[in-house]
């Protein structure tokens, strides 16, 4: 077979065409264009359900595509209780007005989105005040009893909440004892709150808090169980308290 000079061009071309096509994965010759990416979702972001008195939150509409990505989608905000929750702007940003609750709907085209949300009650600030032991319990140890029921200690709480989540610190004894505290505000006022204090060779645990916040005042009672060691040996003590004038400026 006699190869001219046209033919080694074709074969050449041909060549190079077969390498281009396997580089590109593309199957020279087919439809090469991708499938346009459908809809498998569409959903309200983010994720929360309450805010504070005075809290702002920014909702946005993201749709899920079947290739994986998503995307932001422009939508119509409303409340149906605008004197709870308003709306302040066509992006979702939405502000807490006042404790209740609200309906959040988000229009794209002909879907409508709904979000549930509820105003609690601020609680964050500096609460100080004193607890009264109403009784006292000794799970072990020996020694004279170091509580007497009605006698009141000092107690300061420093709180800071995002949402209806509260987090900071509490102190009790005039500061001898110290740690982190953790919990909740519920839309009727309530305040549920956990602590471990430290100190002093000492383990204080803050439980079965059941507190209402009732305008610049805490009220309501806990659970202390003390865990220390002194003179007359390790020690655990277990009184339930209650909360004395524990207020905030």
């Amino acid at each position: 077979m006699v190869v001219t000079p046209v033919v080694a061009a074709d074969l050449i071309g041909r060549t190079l065409l077969l390498l281009l096509c396997i580089s590109m994965e593309s199957g020279c010759g087919g439809d090469s264009a991708a499938p346009t990416p459908t809809r498998i979702g569409v959903s309200i972001v983010p994720s929360t359900t309450a805010l504070k008195t005075g809290e702002s939150e920014r909702f946005s509409v993201v749709e899920t595509l079947s290739d994986g990505s998503s995307r932001a989608l422009v939508a119509v905000w409303s409340s149906n209780n605008a004197s709870v929750v308003v709306v302040t702007d066509n992006s979702g940003s939405v502000s807490a007005v006042q404790v209740g609750s609200t309906v959040l709907s988000a229009i794209i085209g002909d879907t409508t989105l709904t979000r549930a949300l509820q105003v609690v009650p601020d609680g964050s600030g500096h609460w100080s005040g004193q607890f009264r032991y109403r009784t006292c319990t000794r799970l072990s140890g020996p020694g004279p009893d170091i509580c007497t029921p009605g006698v009141q200690q000092p107690l300061t709480l420093d709180l800071l909440q995002t949402h209806d989540q509260l987090s900071g610190t509490m102190e009790i004894f005039l500061n001898r004892y110290a740690g982190s505290v953790s919990g909740s505000v519920g839309a009727d006022g309530s305040v549920i709150v956990s602590a471990t204090l430290t100190g002093d060779s000492e383990i204080d645990s803050i439980t079965d808090w059941q507190s209402r916040i009732a305008g610049r005042a805490l009220e309501g009672q806990f659970t202390l169980r003390r865990d220390f060691t002194n003179f007359f040996g390790h020690q655990v003590l277990l009184t339930q308290d209650d909360l004395v004038g524990v207020t905030r400026p």
